[in-house]
C-alpha cells in the first residue's frame, strides 16, 4: 500500500518536501507511489518576493531532484564583501572557492529570484500524476494523533502522515506545544525588512551600482544598527537590495507582512547617515517591500504523532546568514531519504523520530546562529543550549553550514537500525 500525505503549506519548504518524498515513492522497489495532497491557503494569483541566497548545501540537494537550474538565471557567487556605512571597504569575509577547497564540497553559491525558485519547484510537483494540489485551503487545526487537518470550508481531510509547511504564523507548530506561539520582538533585534529590486539595464540614472552589473558578489555596508546588502540575480540584470533596521524606525511597525509596499521617503530617513551612492540607491527603489521579522521559541520537537514539522514551521530563520530557504531543502532531504520507498504505515513513528535526531541540533544551530548579525552570535549560545544542551559554537556559519548532507544522515541512519 502507498503512503498517503498530506503538506500543510506549499512554500519552498512544503513544495520541497513533497517533491522529495515523490521521487523517493517512485523507486524501482516500490511500484505503487506515495498519494499526496498539498493544502495552501493562497491562491497564487500575485506572487512576490526577493532574491535569496542558496547555498551550496541548498544547490547540491536541487539538483539531486533534477530541478532546471539553468532556468533560474542564478548569478553564482564568488565572494561575500563588507564596507561600513560611509562606503568604506572593510574586508572579504567569505570567499566561495575557498570554502569549497576546504569542505571538499565543489557546489555553486547562487543568487536567485525566490519566486523564479518556487516556480520551478511548483512545477516540479504539479507535473507529479500521485499529487493533488489545493490553493485556497485554508488549514485551521491538525490532530496529530489521528493524522488529519480541518480547513476553514468545515471539510476534514486524513492521512498516514501530515507534514506542516506552514511557516512562522500558522497553525502547524501549535500542535506540538502550544507554548510556542509566542514570537521574540525584543528591542533592536525586532528589525523591519524593506526589499527593493533595481532593474540594472537602464542607463537614466547613474550609481555605481550600475556601474559594476557584471559582478558576482554580495555585498553589506553595515552601521551599528542598521545594513544594506546588495546583491543580483537574474543573470545580473536585476538588483536586489535589502534593507534591515531597528522596527522602532519604521511607522508600520507591528502590522508589517510581505506584502506591505513600504515608504521611499521612510527609507531615505532611515539611511540618511549612509554614503551617497548608498542613499542614491534609497531614492531610486522600485518595487519597495516592507516585513517585520519576527522569530519565535521554536518546539522541543519536530514531531509528534503522525505529524512533523519542515521549514520555518520547524526552525523559523531569520535571514541574516541566508540559510532560510537552504534549512527547509535540508528538512526536505532527511525526510525523503528515511521515508523511502519501502516505508509502510507501521514504519513511521520510527523514522520520525530518526528524523528530529538528525535535523533538530543542526537546524536550530543555523536558527539561532541566525538571530542576530555574524559579529553577535556568541550571544546567544546560552539560549540554544537550552534546546540542544551539547551545540558547539560554529566559527564560520559558511564552514558550519554549506557541508551538511542530510541525505547521507539519513542513510546512515537507516543502515544504523538495520
Amino acid at each position: 500500500m502507498p503512503l498517503t500525505i498530506i503538506v500543510v503549506g506549499a512554500g519552498l519548504a512544503g513544495l520541497s518536501t513533497a517533491l522529495a518524498l515523490a521521487q523517493n515513492g517512485q523507486s524501482e522497489s516500490k511500484h505503487i507511489p506515495n498519494l499526496f495532497r498539498i493544502f495552501e491557503q493562497s491562491s497564487f494569483s500575485n506572487e512576490v518576493g526577493a532574491a535569496i541566497h542558496v547555498p551550496p548545501n541548498a544547490t547540491r540537494l536541487l539538483r539531486r531532484w533534477r530541478l532546471p537550474l539553468d532556468t533560474l538565471e542564478g548569478v553564482k557567487c564568488t565572494r561575500l564583501r563588507i564596507w561600513n556605512d560611509k562606503e568604506k571597504y572593510l574586508s572579504t569575509p567569505v570567499t566561495t572557492a575557498e570554502i569549497q577547497v576546504k569542505t571538499g564540497k565543489p557546489d555553486d553559491w547562487l543568487l536567485v529570484h525566490r519566486v523564479d525558485l518556487h516556480n520551478i519547484l511548483r512545477k516540479a510537483v504539479q507535473n507529479d500524476p500521485a499529487t493533488e494540489f489545493l490553493l485556497a485551503s485554508k488549514v485551521i487545526s491538525v490532530d496529530y494523533e489521528k493524522g488529519s487537518i480541518l480547513l476553514a470550508d468545515g471539510s476534514r481531510h486524513e492521512a498516514d502522515l501530515v507534514i506542516g509547511a506552514d511557516g512562522i504564523h500558522v497553525r502547524s507548530p501549535y500542535q506540538i506545544e502550544s507554548r510556542h506561539r509566542a514570537y521574540i520582538h525584543n528591542g533592536t533585534e525586532l528589525l523591519s525588512f524593506f526589499d527593493s529590486h533595481i532593474q540594472c539595464s537602464g542607463q537614466s540614472r547613474h550609481s555605481r551600482f550600475y556601474e559594476e552589473r557584471g559582478h558576482r558578489w554580495a555585498r553589506s555596508f553595515s552601521s551599528n544598527d542598521r545594513r544594506m546588502v546588495i546583491y543580483p540575480c537574474r543573470n545580473g540584470e536585476l538588483l536586489n537590495v535589502v534593507a534591515i533596521h531597528p522596527a522602532t524606525e519604521s511607522s508600520d511597525v507591528g502590522k508589517s507582512y510581505w506584502l506591505t509596499t513600504g515608504s521611499i521617503e521612510e527609507l531615505q530617513h532611515v539611511y540618511r547617515d549612509f554614503g551617497p551612492h548608498l542613499r542614491e540607491l534609497c531614492a531610486i527603489a522600485e518595487d519597495l517591500k516592507l516585513w517585520e521579522l519576527s522569530s519565535r521559541a521554536p518546539p522541543p520537537t519536530f514531531v509528534k504523532g503522525k505529524l512533523v514539522l519542515v521549514g520555518d514551521a520547524a526552525h523559523p530563520t531569520l535571514p541574516h546568514q541566508g540559510q532560510g530557504a537552504a534549512q527547509g531543502f535540508e528538512d526536505a532531504a532527511a525526510l525523503a531519504t528515511l521515508l523511502d520507498g519501502n516505508t509502510m504505515p507501521e514504519d513511521i513513528p520510527a523514522r520520525l523520530q530518526l528524523y528530529n535526531s538528525i535535523r533538530y541540533p543542526g537546524a536550530l544551530t543555523v536558527m539561532f546562529m541566525s538571530m542576530v548579525h555574524e559579529e553577535k552570535r556568541d550571544s546567544l549560545m546560552e539560549k540554544l543550549r537550552q534546546f540542544v544542551p551539547r551545540a558547539e559554537y560554529p566559527e564560520s556559519m559558511f564552514e558550519y553550514s554549506w557541508p551538511s548532507d542530510p541525505q547521507h544522515d539519513g542513510i546512515h541512519a537507516l543502515q544504523s537500525i538495520a
